[in-house]
């Protein structure tokens, strides 16, 4: 059923619909601008705690989509974040938009917002092309934090993530174990490869298929040893891949300490051994 008002939310436009939710433009009245609306459906609300998802309220940066309020709404929880007028990265590389001398730009981005959401040891957990939406200027920002299609999906028999969900999964997640910060920088991984080699590091015919070869498959980087440059890319990529939590980087002062390095020897082009 459509919402008509919701506290202070009113005005309400359908706009999206996913596996995980019916999306709506609104208006907050008290603070006068226009809202984006996650309603969640019944078969996902009932996976989720409620305390969780509030821990995510309030956390600004400029790269990431803040949210506002999170409220229970008849049987359902409804996610009220900005309104963001960008393009996803889905789209945008499914239409091939995106291209590789951006990575290093997006990276950073992406980096810079997940570094609010860890000081809070809060991952993402959700990080794949379509959560993350590019402004006209260029500015990534990352939406739908916390609210994983997989976490505690077993509760819930009648919900189906969508496929594309299960490419971004890390091995932890599959395994149904502790998700950390560092799940996040998998996902980092997975992007960033679509990105330089134009396909997905894992795949198969199927959901079971696609997650052995997450669990199991080692991808290669054979066709990034083609200079010096090329192969600093291949080693971030197998260290943000790597099975282990452990072996992943520790934080995203880490991260973002390697991608600036990375990017000040791309513009310098200057020879460079990474460790």
């Amino acid at each position: 059923m459509d919402i008509k008002k919701i506290n202070q939310y009113e005005a309400f436009h359908k706009i999206g619909e996913s596996g995980l939710s019916v999306i709506y433009k609104a208006y907050d009245t008290e603070k006068q601008i226009q809202v984006s609306v996650k309603q969640l459906k019944p078969s996902v609300a009932v996976t989720r705690d409620l305390h969780k998802l509030k821990a995510y309220i309030g956390l600004e940066h400029p790269n990431l989509c803040t949210v506002h309020s999170v409220e229970e709404h008849e049987e359902s929880i409804v996610v009220v974040s900005d309104y963001i007028d960008g393009t996803s990265l889905q789209k945008l590389l499914v239409n091939s938009e995106f291209h590789e001398e951006n990575l290093l730009d997006l990276l950073l981005q992406i980096s810079n917002a997940l570094s609010v959401l860890h000081k809070k040891n809060l991952p993402h957990g959700n990080l794949k092309p379509s959560n993350i939406l590019i402004t006209k200027n260029s500015q990534a920002i990352l939406t739908d934090a916390g609210l994983s299609p997989f976490e505690n999906f077993q509760n819930s028999p009648e919900f189906i993530a969508p496929y594309e969900a299960y490419h971004y999964l890390s091995p932890e997640q599959i395994k149904n174990e502790a998700v950390g910060c560092q799940t996040d920088f998998f996902a980092i991984g997975v992007i960033a490869y679509r990105i330089l080699f134009g396909r997905l590091p894992f795949d198969g015919k199927n959901e079971d298929e696609l997650i052995k070869s997450i669990l199991f498959y080692q991808p290669q980087f054979s066709e990034l040893n083609s200079d010096s440059f090329h192969r600093i890319n291949a080693l971030l990529l197998g260290k943000l891949l790597a099975k282990d939590q452990k072996d992943r980087f520790v934080n995203t002062f880490e991260l973002k300490a390697t991608l600036q390095e990375i990017k000040l020897i791309e513009q310098n082009n200057k020879e460079f051994l990474y460790y």
